[in-house]
C-alpha cells in the first residue's frame, strides 16, 4: 500500500516508524501461517462432519441406517470430535496470536497516518 494507491498519509513515517511498521509486519505474516492452517483444518473437519450427518439423514430417510451403520457412523463423528478438541487449544493460541499482530499493525498504520483517500 504505497500512498498515491487509494491510500494516504499524514505524514512520511520517521525511522522508528519504519522499524515499528516492519516489526508489525514480520509478526502479522509469522501469526497468520498457523491461523490459516488451523482455519483450512477446522474447516476440513467441518465438511467432513457435515458430510456423514447428511448421509446418515439419508440413509435414515432410505430406511437403510440399521443399527451397526448408525454406530459406525457414530464413531467416525466421535473421531472428529476428538480432533476438534485436539485443535482447540493450538486454535485459540494462533487466533489470539493473530488478534494481537493485528491491532499492532492498526496503531502504527494510525500512527503513520494510512488512510483511505476518498473517491
Amino acid at each position: 500500500m504505497k500512498p498515491g494507491a487509494g491510500w494516504t498519509t499524514d505524514r512520511k513515517p520517521n525511522l522508528i516508524l519504519r522499524i515499528r511498521a516492519w516489526l508489525a509486519l514480520r509478526a502479522y505474516r509469522k501469526a497468520e501461517e498457523p491461523y490459516r492452517r488451523l482455519t483450512s483444518q477446522m474447516k476440513a473437519l467441518e465438511a467432513e462432519r457435515e458430510a456423514i450427518l447428511k448421509t446418515v439423514a439419508a440413509d435414515n430417510r432410505a430406511g437403510r441406517l440399521d443399527k451397526h451403520a448408525f454406530e459406525v457412523r457414530a464413531a467416525e463423528l466421535m473421531q472428529i470430535n476428538d480432533r476438534f478438541a485436539e485443535l482447540g487449544e493450538p486454535w485459540e493460541k494462533a487466533e489470539a496470536a493473530m488478534k494481537t499482530a493485528w491491532a499492532r499493525t492498526q496503531r502504527v498504520l494510525r500512527d503513520i497516518g494510512f488512510r483511505e483517500t476518498p473517491n
